[in-house]
């Protein structure tokens, strides 16, 4: 079985307040997905990044892409984005969010922060082991080229939003 081969970054976040705005959400126009949201810097309206996706028949929406333009990275943006696409989950009484079959480096990290922000993240049980290598290593400054990729066109990560115990 094939490691994650980790390589150095150097850790940078922006210290920039960039204070932003989501459009409304609409039928996408490229091969990402049938949906998409964008984001926008308030200041000048410039697109940052945009998250596309699909509504699954398990009452689920699935991420397709999210990309955030270069120069807005490491603003924790594309984390922005997944939390505005599980609060349109919430908001339509969906299940939650999952994602794609494949998830590259830097869509882990922003699974890996919605995990530590307290979303109920479950991983796909055979790729469990190279996510806990990915989460203990990032925090030290390593970063993965590579992606996880699940069997079958499941999805890697899954963020249930349902009430596993109601009262």
């Amino acid at each position: 079985m094939k490691t994650l081969d980790p390589v150095f970054r150097e850790k940078k976040k922006s210290n920039e307040n960039i204070e932003t705005y989501f459009s409304e959400e609409a039928e996408n126009d490229n091969e990402f997905g049938a949906r998409i949201i964008k984001l926008f810097n308030k200041e000048n309206n410039e697109l940052i990044g945009n998250i596309s996706f699909d509504y699954d028949i398990d009452k689920m929406i699935k991420v397709r892409f999210v990309g955030v333009d270069d120069k807005y990275k490491r603003n924790d943006l594309s984390l922005e984005l997944y939390k505005h696409l599980i609060e349109l989950s919430k908001n339509k009484n969906l299940d939650g969010i999952k994602s794609d079959q494949v998830v590259q480096g830097g869509a882990l990290a922003s699974w890996k922060k919605l995990k530590e922000s307290g979303f109920d993240l479950s991983v796909y049980p055979e790729l469990q082991n190279k996510f806990d290598e990915f989460c203990k290593t990032y925090d030290e400054g390593k970063y993965y080229k590579e992606s996880l990729s699940a069997p079958n066109s499941e999805s890697v990560f899954t963020i249930n939003l349902v009430d596993k115990n109601p009262s």
